[in-house]
This record gives structure tokens, C-alpha cells and sequence, in this order.
């Protein structure tokens, strides 16, 4: 059995943010940011491309002030990584006007890492978040893809004050407010040994920096899948992709707790990626099946139930290595960013 908070919503307090739960009763001076409680679920409100409008979380979320972790150890520091391990994963960039015609600069960004996840920060700028490959430090760690160095990092992701080694996968949705809510494979309660018919679960995680999260529980039980992809739309609807080797799974959510398989599946692959389109379409970049190898994309403009091929690739595959993992954010000038993993075939 799984065990998941219910809260009302966020309180300004002297020390920074705090969430009601459910029976607790704000101060008087608190202000309470837009939840409201309809018979025993908790509402969300419309958001913006990039900031969604979900006033949930775990409790006493991590404010400004706290350094970034680097505590960040686990796995077996002497294990030799094997052909595909994430050790041989590189992170690199392209860049579109248009979200569908992508070019690379063919710049190492980030060295043994893979699943990367780009995200926009408070400040305007880019992090991507990545499972690290260096044996010994396994697990979601963050960098700066401007950084001189491709070997640097910026420090881990610690989910209830730890470093948790088999939480991998990172998928991020900036809410309003600035909060992280982190999506992630793997957790304490499913241990997983990589088969694939184990019961994998996708669940999620709360930060006001991006780096101390708090554990919200477990939004999905998957068999077999890894990679969450999550979307917030304006209705209101959550989806939840979740990559199973040939094409990628979707469920939904009204309140982005309790989500429920659709059973639409999508065949793109390699660690998809939602973005929600300003017109209010959705669209899912990954590796696409059949023809010339790479990343594609597909739209939705029925809140994902039905889904679109778009003709082309966004970045092809090179003659000796494969691209995959894609993460794609839009910038402040209106351009696009993506942050892909590139690995040998």
C-alpha cells in the first residue's frame, strides 16, 4: 500500500513556503494561493506555457538558503560500466525557431550523463537535470549546459533529505509560484532489478529550488515502463507519458494525483517529452519508429486521446551513435532549446 499526502495548498509563512494538509487550518495572516477543496480532491488552476497551476506538495518545501547538496553517493564507486551504461551517455543541444526544424551546435554540454530534463529556472536561465553515469554517484544530479567544463555538476537532488540512488528518470513541470514538481522512476517502496516485468512506479516530488524535495508518493504503478514525461494543460488535465520500449503509454489525472491509464499509446520511444504549444495542442518529441533513425514528434489537439505524426526528423541520428532523450524548453526570445542524449550504437 502506498501511502500519499493530501494537502489544501501553500501558506506564505515568516520562513518560507509551508502547505496546508487536509484538517489543518491556516493562520489569519497566511495567504492561501488558489487551492480550493471540492469533496476530498484538490483542485488546480490554469497556467501558462512552462507554469502550470497545481497548488500541491510535500510539507515545509525546501526554500532559498539552503546550499545544494553534495551529498550525493550511491552504487558500487568500483563497478565497471558496461556497453550502454549511462557512463558512455553525452548530453548536447540544438537549437529551432520553430520547435520542429532543430539544429546542433555538436557541443559536448554534459559528459557521463543521460535522461536529460530541461528546465527553466526562476532567473531565466537553463538547467538540465540527468541521471549520472559516474559510477558511485548514480542518481538524478543537475548542471549548467553552458558550463565550460562537461565534466562539471552543479550538485544532486536530494527527495526527503537524502540522495537516492534508484531514483532516476527526471521529468520536471515548473507550477506557478516557481515550485519544481519532479516525476521520476523508481522508488523506496518498488525496489526495481531492471526487469521488465516488474511493477515500476512513476512518482513524483516537490522543491521550491529544484534541489531539496519533498516525496509526494507514487502517481502511477507501470509494468515495465521508465522514462515519465508529465504536461499540465489548460483545462486543467494532467498527462503522464511513460516510455515501454516500443511506444509511449499515457495516462491522466484531473487533479495530477490519481492518474488513470488511457490507454492511447504513441509510438515514440528514448525518453519522451511533453510540451504543452501555446495554442493549447501538446506535443511529445522521442525516438520515432521505422525510416531514418532519430527524433520525431507527434501532436495532440484533443488533450492527447488522439495523435499526429509530424513529417521529418528533429535531430537525426549520426553514422556511428544514435540520439535519444529528448527535453525541449522554450526561451524568453521565443526560440527553442533542446537538450538530447547522444550515445554508440
Amino acid at each position: 500500500m502506498f501511502e500519499k499526502v493530501r494537502v489544501v495548498g501553500w501558506v506564505a509563512g515568516a520562513t518560507g513556503w509551508v502547505l496546508l494538509m487536509g484538517g489543518c487550518e491556516a493562520p489569519d495572516s497566511a495567504s492561501v494561493l488558489g487551492s480550493r477543496l471540492h469533496e476530498g480532491q484538490w483542485s488546480v488552476r490554469g497556467g501558462s506555457e512552462g507554469s502550470a497551476g497545481l497548488q500541491v506538495a510535500g510539507i515545509d518545501v525546501a526554500g532559498p538558503g539552503l546550499s545544494i547538496p553534495q551529498d550525493c553517493e550511491a552504487g558500487d564507486p568500483e563497478e565497471e560500466p558496461f556497453p550502454g551504461h549511462p557512463f558512455f551517455h553525452q548530453v548536447y543541444r540544438a537549437t529551432s525557431r520553430d520547435g520542429l526544424t532543430f539544429r546542433t551546435d555538436d557541443v559536448l554540454r554534459v559528459d557521463h550523463a543521460s535522461v536529460p530534463e530541461a528546465v527553466r529556472t526562476p532567473g531565466g536561465e537553463t538547467r538540465v537535470y540527468f541521471v549520472n553515469g559516474i559510477p558511485g554517484h548514480h542518481g538524478i544530479w543537475a548542471a549548467d549546459p553552458d558550463q565550460s567544463d562537461p565534466q562539471g555538476r552543479l550538485g544532486c537532488v536530494h527527495i526527503d533529505g537524502e540522495f537516492l540512488g534508484q531514483a532516476v528518470d527526471p521529468d520536471i513541470v515548473r507550477l506557478s509560484g516557481g515550485i519544481f514538481r519532479l516525476f521520476y522512476f523508481g522508488s523506496r517502496i518498488l525496489p526495481d532489478d531492471g526487469a521488465s516485468g516488474m511493477m515500476h512506479p512513476m512518482s513524483s516530488a516537490i522543491s521550491r529550488d529544484g534541489f531539496h524535495f519533498r516525496d509526494e508518493g507514487v502517481r502511477w504503478v507501470t509494468q515495465g515502463g521508465t522514462d515519465p514525461t508529465a504536461a499540465y494543460l489548460p483545462s486543467g488535465l494532467w498527462l503522464l507519458g511513460v516510455d515501454f520500449g516500443t511506444e509511449t503509454r499515457i495516462a491522466s489525472s484531473a487533479d495530477g494525483y490519481e492518474f488513470t491509464d488511457t490507454g492511447v499509446e504513441v509510438p515514440v520511444t528514448g525518453g519522451p517529452d511533453f510540451h504543452v504549444l501555446a495554442d493549447g495542442r501538446v506535443r511529445i518529441y522521442g525516438r520515432v519508429r521505422g525510416g531514418e533513425g532519430g527524433i520525431g514528434s507527434y501532436v495532440s489537439s484533443d488533450e492527447g486521446a488522439s495523435w499526429s505524426p509530424e513529417p521529418g526528423l528533429r535531430v537525426a541520428d549520426l553514422a556511428d551513435r544514435i540520439v535519444a532523450d529528448p527535453s525541449v524548453v522554450r526561451l524568453d526570445d521565443g526560440s527553442w532549446e533542446m537538450l538530447y542524449k547522444q550515445q554508440d550504437r
